[in-house]
């Protein structure tokens, strides 16, 4: 808010999100190991080093600790709604009981800085198949994989913007879903199918866009190289424009990122065509991976 038209240049952006065989190819070339495809910010360059990479998944779980307590209906109805697994609701439980020197000891064994070198989740059996979107990956993690492709293409990929985002999923037409003004239950994988994980890519079709891009108010959210800020509030406020304060790529590390497009794991709210909110860019979600855009010449 304010509504407001935003002039862009042309771009063509991914039907599909990239999926776990796509990734495959990234970590058998050496794409983790090869310093270039980090090397274009410090933050980048840290966190390929192991610095702090765990920070912000600590992070989470200090604030879902503290919303538990906060609120004690909040574990039950979590796991009720099909949010959590019943591993997640026991690991809640667990935290939510423990004392803040017991927490923090919790949190430093079980989440380790240190490099990684996979997608947190590549090897748990509910997302790591080769056709479903690849997730648990970090804004750093992301950018690193067009760079990569970059290079091997010699096209230029990157991360849409949030403002390419919603071109793409509204149309010109400004509709409030991927699909249409009005939420299907059968045109994306939200909380309500309850499927409580990934689906293979394109398995909604009845909720592509009328420009055939697929699964862009669900199943994974996107990382987007938009600027949200460091709050619950967004320090990029509107009307966009393409400048260092949306679109700064050496922001600090704490600068949060926004996702955007819904998720297997949040409610269907979040899967209109405008919902934003921001994610800290060295966490990996169970949710989030990527979708590509290709500048024109």
């Amino acid at each position: 808010m304010p509504r407001h038209d935003v002039s862009l240049d042309g771009f063509q952006i991914g039907r599909y999100a990239v999926t776990n065989a796509e990734w495959a190819w990234f970590m058998k070339a050496g794409g983790y190991d090869e310093e270039t495809w980090w090397a274009d910010t410090k933050a980048s360059r840290d966190w390929w080093n192991g610095v702090g990479t765990a920070d912000a998944i600590r992070q989470r779980a200090r604030a879902d600790v503290h919303i538990i307590q906060t609120d004690p209906d909040r574990i039950e109805n979590e796991f009720l709604h099909g949010r959590w697994t019943r591993q997640e609701y026991e690991y809640h439980k667990y935290r939510a009981g423990l004392e803040p020197a017991e927490l923090e000891a919790h949190l430093a064994e079980k989440f380790p800085d240190g490099p990684v070198r996979q997608p947190r989740f590549w090897t748990d059996a509910r997302f790591n198949q080769p056709t479903q979107p690849v997730v648990g990956i970090s804004w750093f993690e992301a950018r690193a994989y067009c760079a990569w492709l970059s290079a091997q293409s010699r096209l230029v990929f990157r991360l849409p913007r949030e403002v390419e985002f919603e071109a793409a999923a509204r149309g010109s037409n400004g509709r409030l879903y991927a699909y249409g003004n009005t939420f299907d239950p059968l045109a994306a994988n939200t909380l309500r199918t309850r499927l409580r994980s990934t689906a293979p890519v394109g398995c909604f079709p009845e909720g592509d866009t009328p420009e055939g891009v697929s699964d862009m108010g669900g199943n994974a959210l996107t990382w987007t190289s938009t600027i949200w800020g460091t709050g619950d509030d967004p320090d990029s406020v509107y009307p966009y424009a393409h400048t260092v304060r949306f679109e700064a790529l050496d922001a600090p590390p704490d600068t949060q990122r926004i996702v955007r497009g819904g998720s297997w794991g949040l409610i269907p709210e979040i899967a209109q065509a405008y919902s934003r909110f921001g994610v800290r860019p060295g966490y990996q979600r169970s949710d989030t991976g990527l979708r590509l855009v290709c500048e024109l010449a």
